[in-house]
Order: structure tokens, then C-alpha cells, then sequence
């Protein structure tokens, strides 16, 4: 095999390299990954207001711990919706139909 200088083209192309690597470590690592960050955040500033979008693209504001509790009642309700719906079709299928 033949040795070739580095080219330009070849150096950056292997520093790219190098930060994307780098940056895969950064966000796989749990301290500094971007909910680590966020945690540490909302630690310093539990009354920070956070806006996000919900499952119609309405933005929702509140803090942390509002948006939170907001997201366990929606997962509670869906709970309840679902063992409902189970129970529903159980039914169904013990009386062979409606």
C-alpha cells in the first residue's frame, strides 16, 4: 500500500468524524445528555415555564412539574379508556356477539 499525504478534503472529513463521535458519547452519556441537562435546569429553576405542542399542535405552558402531572392524568385516563374498551370486548365475546 502506498502512503498518500493527507489532503484537505481526507483531513476534515476525518475531524467530522471525530465530533460526530464525540457528540454520540455526549448524548449517550447520562450526565450530559439533553434530559440530564434538562433535569439540572429544572432543578436550579423549578418555576421555569415551558412551552410544548400536544397531540392536536396546541402549545400547552406550564412548569415541570404542571406539564408532568398534566402528561400521568392523560395516561391515566387512557388507562382507564383501554381497560374499558377490554371490558367491552370481553363481553362481546362471551355473549358470541352484541
Amino acid at each position: 500500500m502506498h502512503w498518500r499525504p493527507e489532503t484537505p478534503k481526507r483531513l476534515l472529513k476525518h475531524r467530522q468524524h471525530e465530533v460526530d463521535l464525540a457528540r454520540s458519547d455526549e448524548v449517550l452519556n447520562p450526565e450530559t445528555s439533553d434530559s440530564a441537562r434538562l433535569a439540572f435546569a429544572v432543578e436550579q429553576n423549578p418555576d421555569q415555564v415551558f412551552s410544548i405542542l400536544d397531540d392536536n399542535g396546541q402549545t400547552v405552558r406550564g412548569t415541570a412539574d404542571e406539564l408532568l402531572a398534566a402528561i400521568d392524568e392523560e395516561i391515566r385516563q387512557a388507562d382507564i379508556e383501554a381497560a374499558a374498551t377490554g371490558r367491552a370486548v370481553e363481553c362481546i365475546l362471551r355473549n358470541n356477539g352484541i
